[in-house]
């Protein structure tokens, strides 16, 4: 949202959001060396792209939503079974191209950022993994 130049006018609020992004951003970089972003633009018409794009981010993002969804399949596709639930699901919620829909849903009322649900799956994912648990990744 910030390359179309949209930014919450809320500082604390912007920031948080932009943190949660790339901790999705992080974990799609991860298995698939490429980050969000360009995943995104691979599957975004050129007339949509933020350097000719004029008309506001509202207006653009149900185009990004479009190549925001094939972006996740890509993503998904090159994931093990066990890690498709939990990883994809929360790239799914770190990353949603709506800044009112980032965030865990049941975080999204008090404090929509929090990152600690997401931590601790992350945690649990690789403490499974650590012990060979690779057929058991499901949460």
């Amino acid at each position: 949202e910030q390359l179309y130049g949209f930014a919450h006018p809320e500082w604390n609020l912007r920031r948080l959001g932009c943190d949660a992004y790339h901790l999705g951003s992080m974990a799609v970089f991860l298995f698939t060396r490429t980050a969000m972003t360009p995943l995104i633009f691979r599957h975004l018409a050129a007339q949509h792209f933020p350097n000719r794009w004029t008309e506001g981010y509202e207006k653009v993002l149900p185009y990004i939503r479009d190549a925001f969804a094939i972006a996740m399949e890509d993503f998904m596709q090159g994931l093990i079974s066990g890690l498709k639930p939990t990883l994809g699901r929360a790239v799914r919620e770190l990353c949603d191209p709506d800044p009112r829909l980032r965030g865990h849903p049941k975080d999204r009322i008090i404090e929509q950022f929090a990152v600690h649900r997401y931590i601790s799956e992350f945690n649990l994912l690789a403490r499974r993994a650590e012990l060979g648990l690779s057929s058991e990744l499901y949460i």
